[in-house]
């Protein structure tokens, strides 16, 4: 992408595709079961009996926060939580019966749009989102918030979600 023009177009396509998902996900109209403990279960489902460790760096979230999710999952019945065999301070994670039974629902909540996609084209989209996303956190991690410049996203984001997402008024 070169031109400003097909830049914007890049950006559009990433609105739509977000709007679309909300849209067409059958629980992403009020809530995200794949967010907090739906995706330990996902991760679960590829990862069984992992360390509680291992299940945070997979999930990138802290050992508290992975550990308060475990700990409903299993007051839910959906994953137990053992320890290991070979060291007893470590505690292993895996899926009950249950918790298996509820990856079928939380498949339903994957976008369908990827079913477009290769399985290599879904690889290096993932490459590709991530790296924006790491670059664009970077920025904003960095970014000197004495300067205004948090003013002016947030200015930039209402003025294109006004006038690009909302019904135009009758008067223009």
């Amino acid at each position: 992408m070169s031109t400003l023009y097909e830049r914007q177009q890049l950006i559009d396509k990433f609105f739509q595709v977000g709007m679309l998902t909300h849209l067409t996900t059958p629980h992403g109209r009020g809530q995200n079961a794949l967010r907090g403990q739906g995706k330990i279960l996902l991760v679960l489902s590829d990862h069984n009996n992992i360390s509680q460790k291992e299940l945070s760096e997979y999930l990138g979230m802290t050992p508290q926060s992975t550990a308060e999710f475990v700990t409903k999952l299993v007051k839910k019945g959906l994953v137990a939580k053992n320890k290991s065999p070979e060291d007893g301070r470590i505690s292993l994670i895996t899926l009950t019966d249950a918790g298996r039974a509820n990856i079928t629902d939380l498949e339903q909540d994957i976008p369908s749009g990827l079913q477009y996609l290769t399985d290599e084209e879904e690889a290096q989209l993932l490459t590709l989102l991530t790296k924006l996303v790491e670059g664009m956190r970077a920025d904003f991690d960095n970014a000197d918030q004495s300067n205004g410049v948090f003013a002016s996203v947030q200015r930039k984001m209402a003025e294109h979600m006004i006038n690009e997402h909302l019904p135009k008024n009758d008067k223009d």
